[in-house]
């Protein structure tokens, strides 16, 4: 094990004659120095290190790269990278938040990532590590990479779902052998069959989690192809992964509806993207970053024509059918639907003001909760939400902490959160249940156990004393 020697200060909290560092601290400082080392070997211009970089195990101990820290309890270290730092003092208190893209942190915006201890395979903490640092370029360098009103809406209709089974049978054959043309004909011919009766919204829904999801999965696969650190082949946990994203595992149930929505796409962009790179396709990132899909590139790639595509899609439905899987379907969609209703029934239940934020915005944040469910519409539902959101502009501010939220509604930008609360809700400084039902306001003000909420900006609201909207004035 790296270890590295300490001149004793005193008062320095990180003093002692010898230090081991842990584990996932080594191996985060391989990534580094990898990406480092070969910044465009796996996608053109991505810079993994384009600022800080603080990871912790759960614990005060940090490790930073790239900080540059101004307060004396940083140590920096030259045995892991070039521009590493670690402190045992956490005083931004870093080591309670999962996952965040830009935390505030020595005057600078920093990742900060947590490793977890309830991975199934702990060789994922450093997947999702590089797959979590990719969406940062993907949202600044990839067009059209945000979408404001399209969610998925067939993930309750068992017609599309049995299409699903299919194609996620083609997609498993596959990627035990990525170099077989059938195998990658065989998933064409499944996903052209089902894409046309899928409705508009649930087709730009899903494009988009390929590209986001999808190609990230792929990034931190082939970074891990490329830097063989982990105790596990990628692939094999890629095949790992796509058994549970496809709700195969029963020792790790993902139900089909979430698979539908949001789970597959990470195996299924993952794989057609390794296969766009078995057939050599020297520009498909390029295409990737300007709208297309991996599935698209490699559907317009074979171009199947409709007889090909019916007498594929003929053979694999007679090779995969399994009439138990296809009833499981079935079950699950409406044990889903019952879970939904009992959440409706107890957010019914809730005491408190229920608040509808309107007001979109582009806030960097980070969140965890127990569970999300997806509703009809194309919204979700939260439960027990703790997440973090902070901006600072020249005309106004916004700041949340949410802490273990029970219930949290979410729809697009237009429909925004939904949630209740029960505390002190201010607007201009006054309890807002004494003021007229409709107005503008410049700040508002939430302090309860479970939301922090403090919005500086004109902006307006409407009440009925049970309720409260807030929202952008026209």
């Amino acid at each position: 094990m790296i270890k590295y020697l300490l001149i004793c200060l005193a008062g320095l909290p990180l003093c002692s004659a010898t230090y081991a560092h842990p584990s996932t601290f080594i191996k985060t400082a391989e990534i580094v120095n990898f990406f480092n080392e070969h910044p465009n070997v796996i996608w053109d211009s991505f810079n993994f290190n384009d600022g800080p970089i603080v990871v912790h195990n759960g614990t005060p101990e940090l490790l930073a790269f790239n900080l540059y820290p101004q307060e004396e309890h940083w140590e920096k270290v030259t045995d892991l990278a070039h521009l590493a730092w670690i402190t045992r003092h956490d005083a931004a208190d870093l080591h309670h938040i999962g996952f965040h893209p830009s935390y505030p942190i020595e005057n600078k915006l920093a990742f900060v990532y947590g490793f977890k201890s309830d991975y199934s395979m702990h060789d994922r903490n450093y997947q999702a590590f590089v797959h979590e640092k990719f969406h940062g370029f993907q949202f600044l360098h990839f067009k059209n990479i945000f979408i404001q009103d399209s969610m998925y809406q067939d993930h309750l209709n068992t017609d599309i779902q049995q299409l699903l089974f299919f194609e996620n049978k083609a997609l498993a054959a596959l990627l035990a052998d990525l170099s077989s043309v059938e195998n990658m004909k065989d998933v064409i011919a499944v996903y052209e069959t089902r894409r046309p009766i899928m409705q508009e919204k649930s087709r730009v829904w899903e494009d988009w989690q390929l590209r986001m999801e999808g190609i990230a999965e792929y990034v931190d696969v082939d970074t891990f192809l490329k830097l063989p650190i982990l105790d596990v082949s990628p692939l094999q946990l890629l095949d790992y992964y796509t058994q549970r994203n496809f709700s195969w595992l029963s020792s790790e149930p993902i139900n089909v509806v979430d698979s539908a929505i949001k789970w597959r796409n990470y195996s299924v962009g993952a794989i057609s993207a390794l296969a766009l790179d078995e057939l050599k396709i020297d520009d498909w990132k390029e295409k990737v970053e300007q709208g297309a899909t991996p599935m698209e590139l490699l559907s317009t790639h074979f171009n199947l024509n409709k007889n090909e595509i019916k007498n594929r899609f003929k053979r694999i439905k007679s090779k995969w059918n399994d009439p138990s899987y296809l009833q499981k379907i079935a079950d699950e969609i409406q044990a889903y639907n019952n879970i939904l209703d009992a959440i409706g029934n107890e957010y019914e239940r809730t005491p408190g003001v229920e608040i509808q934020w309107k007001i979109f915005s582009l806030c960097p944040s980070g969140a965890n909760m127990d569970k999300s469910y997806y509703l009809a519409n194309g919204g979700m539902v939260s439960l027990n939400m703790t997440t973090h959101q902070a901006c600072y502009e020249d005309n106004g501010s916004f700041n949340l902490e949410m802490i273990k939220q029970p219930i949290v509604y979410e729809n697009n930008h237009k429909e925004g959160q939904r949630y209740k609360v029960a505390g002190s809700i201010l607007i201009d400084g006054q309890p807002f249940s004494e003021l007229p039902n409709i107005g503008v306001f410049k700040q508002f003000d939430i302090n309860s156990a479970t939301v922090k909420l403090s919005y500086t900006g004109q902006a307006c609201y409407l009440h009925d004393g049970n309720r409260l909207e807030i929202f952008e004035c026209l």
